[in-house]
């Protein structure tokens, strides 16, 4: 069976995919029974995976062109991706910037903390040094667990044993009365045994004092921040588990607290009366906050690169610091943002009910514009939408209608169009029977002819009417107008001709006749109708031609290579008046004489110029002798003038050649023979005709 192209092609994708989706069976079958083949199994297994993907893609993409085929989809899909989708992706952001904030918040609330216990230190070793200089030896006691170790003249006379035995000229390097670090001022140093602890320094003249925590600095910080505080060194073993982030040459630890030692420490510091906290009550925010560098306490030397603090939270510690401790101001913050969030969700809302009206009005309105095109697609021209939109959507619909109406306006005109060109046809059909099938003569008569109406139907008419004695009738006649009427008339002449044809044998009689006849029926709201003709008779054996007129373009006599114009002047029939032209000629062997309508000499080329009577003889006295060549001669050079254009008028052309039985055939040369100049009637048209008669007349 033999495919067209649009059957082959899908054939093609067939075979292709078939071909392609045999290694990837033979993959998918040897990763299922878990067979190696080396090289081979790994290339077949990624075969199949890729196959499995493509396909995968493949009919994802089908499936969402199937989706979106509808338009109250497309649309609904098209809100889903603009109304919908950002509001979780900022949810999201949301979460991720109060995750972000609440954070540096914890870190604010860390370093106010630190530094509470610092100026706790700094405050005891100022009380403990004005002691001194007061003579009272007696210890203090203070709100915080202190070691203090007593200098005086660089030595340390006694206090904390694990205290250096020297005071460190870097101790009041930044400050003459408190150690500080590079970052954000935090006196964090690293003690004897390498913990993390708080220092402070004061001294006079005499004496220094060096003043450090000596408790549980994780637990103080703790208790003062309100949020669980873990301090790390950065060589702690810890964070060899930890996720670090290098930015800038420079790392950073993301420790997480030490759930599985601490938890019961941290359920006790966050929730001591609860069993099972609920969702504020767990541990959910972590943050982490670095001081470096982290000293030595006794040489000052970088103790570790730096230390850091993990920083764990609820969300009901995070709320006692946002929100309870400074209710006062932020209760006006807070409602400002309830309302602007509530305004937001308001227009939220509003622009999801706009939008869902515009996807339910705009799918129904293309629904019931798809329904109706398919109407007239099934050939339901009279199909019409009720308009009720003021958009966009209903000038298409009302387009729709107009275009609707126009279609069945069109196809009604378009039927009655094909009857009338039936009709026509018809009448065309009807009007080439009118005109002779062959062009039967006597011996001695050889006619040619041509006919080529200016529309469907043509006025001109020309026929042969056989008489007795060897004589014939020759008539060529054109119907003023165009088009059917014209055809209809010239369909009437040629009956009342031939009735009167058999009444009478004279042509002015029977073009009088056929005047009165004209004149009486050719009436109408335009004017009044006319024809001209030309009614000549012959006779085959004397050569007798005669010629009587009604208005009709001159006859043509072409003798050896001279054209002769027989012009006739006399009125159309129908016309006012009845004055018709006569002449009788006498035709030698290898004459030729062109009867034709004014269709002929009125031929226009593009810039409107006629062929003319001039260029008519010329081309007569260039042309054979056979009618037949002498026909074709003639009509090239019209078609040559007009350069192939549509007629204006009709053109018919008669040729007739006279050549009586005995005698010689006329040369094809032209020869120099005129007529006789004494016998003007028979050779020439009559010298008693007026000479001064106004222009030819060239339309009908």
């Amino acid at each position: 069976m033999r495919l067209d192209r649009s059957s082959r092609i899908p054939l093609t994708r067939k075979i292709l995919l078939t071909l392609l989706a045999v290694p990837a069976a033979v993959g998918l079958v040897l990763w299922g029974l878990g067979l190696d083949f080396g090289l081979l199994g790994s290339l077949s297994r990624a075969y199949a995976l890729a196959y499995l993907i493509a396909i995968a893609i493949w009919l994802l993409i089908r499936g969402l062109r199937l989706f979106l085929w509808r338009v109250s989809r497309r649309l609904a899909f098209s809100y889903f991706l603009i109304g919908v989708v950002p509001l979780p992706i900022l949810l999201f952001l949301f979460l991720v910037a109060a995750y972000i904030g609440s954070g540096f918040y914890l870190g604010h609330v860390y370093r106010d903390a630190l530094d509470s216990v610092a100026n706790d230190l700094r405050f005891a070793a100022h009380r403990d040094l004005e002691q001194i200089q007061r003579g009272n030896i007696e210890p203090i006691e203070h709100p915080i667990p202190i070691a203090f170790a007593y200098y005086s003249d660089g030595h340390k006379l006694a206090g904390n044993p694990d205290a250096p035995e020297q005071w460190q000229a870097w101790w009041q390097a930044e400050s003459p009365d408190s150690l500080t670090s590079d970052l954000d001022g935090l006196p964090i140093v690293a003690n004897i045994d390498g913990s993390p602890t708080l220092a402070a320094m004061v001294h006079d003249d005499t004496y220094s004092i060096l003043a450090t925590y000596s408790g549980d600095l994780d637990r103080e910080l703790s208790e003062r921040s309100g949020i669980w505080v873990e301090l790390f060194r950065a060589d702690d073993p810890s964070h060899d588990q930890s996720h670090r982030i290098t930015i800038q040459n420079r790392e950073y630890p993301m420790t997480p607290p030490h759930f599985e030692t601490a938890r019961e420490d941290l359920a006790e510091f966050f929730h001591p009366d609860l069993d099972d906290p609920g969702f504020i009550d767990r541990p959910w925010l972590t943050w982490v906050e670095i001081s470096e560098p982290f000293l030595d306490l006794n040489s000052g030397n970088p103790s570790a690169k730096y230390i850091s603090a993990t920083l764990t939270a609820n969300l009901r510690a995070l709320y006692h610091h946002l929100v309870w401790r400074t209710s006062e101001v932020n209760l006006y913050i807070y409602v400002t943002f309830i309302t602007v969030a509530f305004l937001l969700l308001d227009i939220q809302v509003v622009a999801a009910l706009m939008a869902l009206l515009m996807v339910f009005g705009l799918s129904r309105a293309v629904n019931t514009l798809s329904k109706a095109t398919e109407k007239v697609q099934q050939g339901d021209f009279s199909t019409r939408i009720e308009v009720r939109r003021q958009d966009q959507i209903g000038a298409l619909q009302t387009n729709f209608n107009q275009m609707a109406a126009n279609l069945e306006s069109f196809v009604a005109s378009a039927a009655q169009k094909e009857i009338l060109e039936k009709e026509i046809s018809i009448a065309r059909e009807l009007q080439h029977s009118l005109l002779p099938d062959t062009l039967a003569a006597p011996p001695g008569l050889r006619f040619a002819a041509h006919f080529e109406p200016s529309t469907t139907i043509g006025g001109d008419y020309y026929d042969l009417l056989p008489m007795a004695e060897n004589r014939l009738g020759v008539v060529v006649a054109d119907v003023s107008g165009h088009g059917l009427s014209a055809g209809l008339r010239m369909a009437m002449v040629k009956s009342a001709l031939m009735l009167l044809w058999e009444e009478e044998d004279r042509p002015i009689a029977i073009l009088q006749r056929l005047h009165v006849l004209l004149r009486d029926r050719l009436q109408s709201k335009q004017g009044r109708g006319f024809v001209t003709a030309t009614l000549s008779v012959i006779d085959s054996q004397s050569g007798e031609l005669t010629i009587t007129n009604a208005g009709h373009p001159p006859t043509y006599l072409r003798r050896g290579g001279v054209v002769s114009e027989i012009m006739l002047p006399s009125t159309p029939l129908g016309a006012l008046g009845s004055d018709f032209g006569q002449t009788t000629l006498q035709l030698e062997a290898g004459d030729v004489v062109v009867w034709l309508s004014d269709g002929m000499i009125e031929a226009t080329d593009p810039a409107g110029n006629d062929f003319g009577y001039d260029r008519l003889i010329e081309v007569l006295g260039e042309a054979p002798v056979e009618p037949a060549k002498t026909r074709d001669h003639l009509l090239a050079a019209i078609h040559a003038h007009t350069e192939g254009g549509i007629p204006e008028d009709d053109r018919t052309l008669l040729v007739m050649a006279y050549e009586p039985l005995g005698a010689v055939p006329a040369a094809s040369e032209p020869d120099e023979a005129a007529p006789d100049e004494d016998e003007p009637d028979e050779a020439a048209p009559d010298e008693d005709a007026p000479q001064d008669e106004p222009s030819r007349p060239r339309s009908a």
